[in-house]
């Protein structure tokens, strides 16, 4: 049995009822109708909402990632610094700081990556360590408590975004039954005209572009095209050492 896909809800009321503007809309559901287009705008307005706060979300997240990028490279560079030091070996450079590789380190959650890193600056900080691994340490520091920022940062837009996204969702068992009711009437309206129903009814991702048709010879070349790759391919791994 094929899964059902979930409505999207903005795209389908707008297909219903652009789809309801060419049709000659029975009196028995214009009571219906205006109400489902009175609910769906205001589902709109919310989800329109939703665009708006992710945008805000997304930008504040990205500058996360982009600090969370600096400070990675700064700990490879610390790893460096400490493996050319004699600290540790050059797969565990740091093995006297943390009990972490530095790829484990590194793939961390953002603030956890930041907190840990900044315990070990601090103990590179207090050891007896070369002038350059200290200060590489303190960039570390440095990068990690600007991750820190700006995860506070996205604390506010975060909060909008999931804040719009319940607005908008108070707004669905509302667009279900005035949509339900609308579908209902519609059905009895159009009983002898099912084509027009399903017309009007029909899922958004059930229309799809008609696709192109490609000619013969064009099937052809690309087959012969697809031949001659898979040859040159085999050729070159038979020419190649094992």
């Amino acid at each position: 049995m094929a899964k059902s896909t979930p409505m999207k809800y903005r795209a389908q009321g707008d297909a219903v009822l652009e789809r309801m503007k060419i049709q000659a809309v029975p009196a028995s559901i214009k009571a219906q109708l205006k109400s489902f287009q009175q609910v769906h705008a205001r589902y709109l307005v919310a989800a329109e909402a939703v665009d708006e706060a992710r945008i805000g979300r997304d930008n504040a997240l990205q500058l996360v990632a982009t600090a969370d990028m600096t400070l990675d490279d700064s700990v490879e560079l610390l790893a460096q610094k400490a493996s050319g030091a004699g600290l540790g070996s050059r797969q565990a450079p740091l093995r006297a700081f943390t009990r972490r590789s530095v790829s484990a380190l590194t793939q961390l959650a953002y603030k956890k990556e930041a907190n840990e890193v900044i315990i070990v600056a601090a103990k590179i900080a207090k050891a007896s360590t070369p002038k350059e691994v200290k200060a590489a340490a303190s960039a570390c520091a440095k990068n990690a408590r600007a991750v820190l920022d700006q995860l506070r940062t996205l604390v506010k837009p975060q909060g909008a975004y999931d804040k719009a996204l319940g607005a908008r969702d108070e707004v669905l068992p509302d667009w279900t039954k005035a949509y339900s009711r609308l579908k209902k009437f519609a059905a009895a309206a159009w009983y002898d005209e099912p084509a027009t129903f399903q017309s009007v009814f029909a899922p958004v991702d059930a229309i799809q572009a008609p696709k192109a048709r490609r000619s013969k010879k064009s099937t052809t070349q690309t087959a012969e095209s697809q031949r001659k790759s898979a040859a040159a391919t085999n050729a070159h791994q038979s020419a190649s050492p094992s």
